[in-house]
């Protein structure tokens, strides 16, 4: 297979720009699907010294005009988008992004300096992006295990005769749609797990603010059935539980921390500090600078 990547870098600080340069056979064409790269163990360390900061995107995002596909099935990263913020991966965390998403995952500083250790699958065609326009292939992160499930098809496409060829696309296909109707059928007994891991996120990175769609597409459920999972885990709806866990993080930084009204606002996200202190006094009762006051003459030490 004649592959070349090529990346611009040469745009003045906007994301960094992968292109993938492929010598199509006559049977990609007649399929409308073919695989770009495909990287067995590869082993990445740049970022293992990095500690993430949870507050702000990583440096050096980049754009991919083709489809991945990286496994990490062992070590240690992260995965930033714009749309989930900065998250952490670990083992068995499946990583899809889809042309054109500014993005940047890789390896990331952890207490036994291990790398980012990937399957990676890159791919293109027509056929592809109607799996796109149809919802089937999504930027997501999908939780597929240890298992190198990749494997099976990179081996097989590395085999360019066309038997072989039309029996990878099928099974990357296969692969595809089998995460997202596993996806879209998360049985009832595991909904709590993820909901769990969605509350952990939040609070995590405050910062983020979760739409309805993106809580449940986390959760790999449809927004009706979340909203009803959520009420009867958390015994609020989702965008005010989300609310107060800014407010209660709010609520400690304000007796522990000397961070203007401001600054606070800014690290939770809001727009500017008014729409903070609105939803602070809805939800507490006073705004956050008679907060600090009333708690500091009650509590004088809370600082130390």
């Amino acid at each position: 297979m004649d592959k070349t990547l090529v990346i611009d870098d040469k745009n003045n600080g906007s994301p960094v720009v992968h292109i993938l340069n492929y010598r199509k056979s006559q049977i990609h064409e007649e399929f409308g699907l073919w695989m770009n790269l495909l990287v067995r163990g590869n082993r990445s360390t740049e970022g293992v010294g990095n500690e993430l900061d949870m507050m702000n995107p990583p440096r050096k995002l980049r754009i991919f005009k083709f489809y991945a596909i990286s496994h990490m099935y062992e070590g240690a990263g992260f995965y930033y988008s714009q749309q989930t913020g900065l998250r952490r991966i670990t083992p068995g965390d499946c990583i899809i992004t889809t042309p054109d998403t500014v993005q940047l995952y890789g390896a990331c500083k952890n207490a036994d300096n291990q790398p980012y250790v990937e399957d990676n699958i890159c791919f293109a065609g027509p056929l592809a992006d109607h799996l796109f326009r149809s919802g089937v292939i999504k930027d997501s992160i999908i939780r597929i295990g240890a298992e190198r499930k990749l494997l099976p098809i990179i081996d097989k496409a590395l085999d360019p005769s066309r038997d072989s060829q039309i029996a990878a696309n099928i099974m990357l296909i296969n692969f595809l749609t089998s995460i997202y109707t596993e996806s879209r059928k998360t049985p009832s007994s595991d909904i709590n797990v993820k909901l769990k891991l969605l509350t952990e996120q939040m609070i995590q990175d405050p910062s983020h603010w979760w739409t309805v769609e993106e809580m449940a597409d986390f959760c790999g459920v449809c927004c009706s059935y979340f909203r009803e999972a959520f009420h009867q885990y958390a015994g609020l709806s989702p965008k005010l539980y989300a609310d107060k866990i800014k407010i209660g993080i709010a609520t400690e930084k304000l007796i522990k921390t000397d961070l203007k009204i401001q600054e606070l606002a800014h690290l939770l996200g809001y727009v500017d500090q008014y729409h903070f202190s609105r939803r602070f006094k809805q939800i507490v009762g006073l705004s956050p600078l008679q907060y600090r006051t009333s708690s500091l003459l009650q509590h004088p030490d809370a600082k130390q």
